[in-house]
């Protein structure tokens, strides 16, 4: 079964950059951060409340499956919070779904928005 998102193809042209103190994406939506563009702007999550917090949380989890399975320091079955972001990441196609969702890894989608964001971050 092929693997389909809610996002359609205009997912494959998604992209941020830093412009002055903010980050625009290619719809010309301005973000406080590249974390922010990955929590609210592609997942999907509300900027309200610990957004901050979460955005961290979908980055550190995304950021673990750029890393080969056998580097990886923790499993997303370390607590279901993990878990459930990796879940969400694979629906929106960031991820590959493997055997199971921890021995997942990014999907083409998923490296070109991990690339994106860690090229921001440094």
């Amino acid at each position: 079964m092929k693997k389909t998102t809610i996002w359609g193809e205009h997912m494959k042209n998604i992209w941020i950059k830093k412009d002055q103190d903010m980050f625009i994406d290619e719809q010309g939506v301005s973000w406080e951060s590249p974390k922010s563009w990955l929590w609210t702007g592609i997942l999907g999550g509300c900027g309200c409340g610990n957004s901050d917090d979460f955005g961290d949380l979908a980055w550190n989890v995304l950021d673990l499956f750029s890393q080969e399975i056998m580097e990886r320091k923790w499993s997303v079955y370390d607590d279901p919070k993990y878990e459930i972001i990796a879940h969400w990441l694979d629906s929106k196609g960031l991820l590959e779904h493997g055997g199971s969702v921890a021995g997942s890894w990014l999907s083409e989608l998923g490296e070109k928005v991990h690339k994106n964001i860690k090229d921001l971050l440094v």
